[in-house]
């Protein structure tokens, strides 16, 4: 039978090590440390979430004024709307600047000031950059298009080799991208043209434990792990050998507790590939990378799949 352990019967269980050195908040902090650890060992097909997102169509309609030193954008012939508000605006070859709010169908914030002289009467391109993630997604696992999955890439080498992001077409790439009140996002790249559906797979995030919540994940991991880390401080503190194997006899427990729920959780997830966190690591100087968007380039982007 699942357990039934709660947030209070996990902080019971630590400070049963010792109650006149373990106070509750202890404890609670202890048992959250131990959760969030073990919820970050590895993506656990129990927090796996999936989603779909479809970048807006260019909007290109009219022309626009940007005004030295200010955020404001005043169109002519322009259809602004709400929905367009965290999308990007581009004037010329510009870098593309974020639009943080829409007053009307002809006036648009942006998220900083055009610093460069005024501009009257312009051409302009009003684009979907990056993507904003649901509120409980806490890590990107896979991103796919209608038939190909999209690799995965650090931000930083998307930057390297088109800061600007000039290059339009099917995206082959992703990456997740810093946080903005605090909700993740991703970017493709090359940036798409409008007309696909892309499949995302995330890992939920999990706030820490309050009250009597049950934790998402086995109890008596969280039991174990905890009370090993509580019981090896109260070793360090006080010397005593007790503490030192009560410390040994729960790092044993969470061991074969932890064992059980990795064969479970390869068992659900079967052949299913997901991001590894490796892949962050590219070296833009590296060959294969640079091979990689040679490949890109020789193929015109949008063949790629």
């Amino acid at each position: 039978m699942p357990s039934t352990l709660t947030f209070a019967d996990l902080k019971t269980g630590v400070q049963d090590l010792s109650p006149s050195q373990v106070g509750d908040a202890v404890s609670g902090r202890a048992v959250n440390r131990a959760y969030q650890r073990i919820l970050r060992l590895r993506p656990w097909v129990m927090l796996w979430k999936s989603t779909t997102f479809a970048p807006l169509v260019d909007k290109t309609a009219g022309t626009i004024t940007l005004t030295r030193n200010s955020t404001g954008v005043v169109g002519v012939g322009t259809a602004f709307a709400s929905t367009d508000v965290k999308r990007y605006l581009r004037y010329g070859s510009r870098q593309p600047i974020r639009i943080t709010a829409v007053a009307d169908a002809t006036n648009l914030t942006l998220g900083e000031e055009w610093d460069e002289p005024t501009v009257a009467g312009a051409a302009y391109t009003l684009f979907t950059l990056r993507h904003v993630l649901p509120s409980d997604a806490d890590r990107v696992l896979r991103v796919s298009g209608p038939s190909y999955k999209l690799e995965r890439r650090n931000l930083g080498l998307i930057d390297y080799f088109d800061p600007t992001r000039q290059q339009r077409g099917t995206p082959a790439i992703y990456s997740e991208a810093e946080r903005v009140s605090d909700l993740l996002e991703v970017e493709l790249w090359p940036v798409s043209s409008g007309d696909e559906t892309f499949y995302l797979q995330y890992r939920m995030a999990v706030a820490n434990m309050t009250g009597t919540q049950q934790p998402v994940i086995a109890p008596e991991a969280i039991m174990a792990l905890g009370q090993y880390e509580m019981a090896m401080t109260l070793f360090h503190r006080t010397g005593d050998q007790t503490f030192l194997a009560a410390a040994q006899e729960a790092k044993k427990e969470y061991a074969e507790v932890l064992d059980g729920l990795i064969r479970e959780d390869r068992r659900q997830r079967g052949p299913q590939p997901v991001a590894l966190d490796a892949d962050d690591a590219v070296n833009v100087n590296d060959p294969s990378t640079i091979a990689f968007f040679r490949r890109f380039n020789t193929l015109g982007l949008s063949q790629l799949a």
